[in-house]
């Protein structure tokens, strides 16, 4: 879940408790909400079909305490967007099967204040193009309001698919979502998208890394908005690509501009091995990062 921060777990007030919201993958999609005490509130156990298996991934709830759960379902994996009301009962449920009619999958979601789902994840545009996806789903219907796919020119290559990640709104009416771009159709820089919530339209991207050769990978994990004047992502970089490591990889955190002009990119060097900046949260200025180092 997303709005500031991605989390698998999180805690909303109804009726004046604190509530917790989990949600498990098992060989169905389960949610389960409990009070302070640890005791079950309400839990659901999601099947689409009979002896399907379906898989959970992220969770949001809205203003009104409406749960959105995220994940696959079948064998042929759609992606699949489930709402509960905040006792628990099913509001809507949609599946979503790209054109390719293979594996799709979500990756991250994030809800606005009007219960609008924004969704980030991976999906087969044909036969033979699987990449990055964002999508806007009604919160109030669970209707698909539209499905904008990610690729990148690198100019050799011409327009390959990119790799999906994070998510994230930012000001009235934007979306960010961030992941990697195919460079040289063998290593990716990070990409970073500013996107119209309304329509899908990308407004802008960032690519960043390096476009000389030996390269490697560099890839934007997550993404988050200070609510005022910050985009922060977070990742890891490898050799030849800036920031530069020399040791496997190195944690980044980039601040941009809500228009994605870049103001600071930092890194962190553990002991010679691979550091990973997994997860970001943002409060004000100050930066919080989960990841391996």
């Amino acid at each position: 879940m997303k709005n500031g921060h991605k989390q698998s777990k999180m805690n909303l007030k109804e009726g004046g408790r604190d509530m917790k919201l989990a949600l498990i993958s098992l060989a169905s999609l389960m949610l389960i909400a409990t009070a302070t005490a640890q005791v079950p509130a309400w839990s659901q156990d999601f099947h689409f079909g009979p002896l399907l298996p379906d898989e959970a991934i992220d969770i949001g709830v809205d203003a009104n305490g409406n749960v959105y759960s995220a994940g696959t379902k079948g064998l042929n994996k759609d992606i699949l967007v489930v709402s509960y009301t905040p006792t628990g009962t099913q509001r809507w449920a949609t599946a979503y099967n790209g054109p390719g009619n293979k594996n799709d999958t979500p990756v991250e979601i994030a809800v606005d204040a009007n219960g609008d789902v924004f969704l980030v994840g991976m999906a087969w545009e044909d036969a033979n193009t699987y990449g990055m996806i964002t999508q806007k789903y009604n919160g109030a219907t669970g209707a698909l309001l539209w499905t904008q796919f990610h690729k990148y020119d690198d100019g050799m290559f011409g327009l390959v698919p990119c790799l999906a990640k994070g998510i994230t709104l930012g000001p009235d009416g934007v979306l960010y979502a961030c992941g990697a771009a195919s460079i040289f159709n063998e290593f990716y820089d990070a990409y970073v998208v500013r996107q119209n919530r309304a329509t899908g339209a990308i407004e802008n991207t960032l690519v960043y890394g390096t476009t000389m050769v030996p390269a490697a990978n560099q890839i934007a994990e997550d993404i988050a908005f200070n609510g005022t004047d910050g985009v922060f992502v977070g990742g890891s970089s490898a050799d030849n690509q800036h920031p530069y490591s020399s040791d496997g990889s190195d944690m980044f955190i980039t601040r941009l501009s809500p228009t994605l002009t870049e103001v600071w990119t930092n890194t962190y060097d553990g002991y010679a091995r691979r550091d990973v900046a997994r997860n970001i949260g943002v409060r004000g200025n100050d930066v919080f990062v989960f990841g391996n180092a």
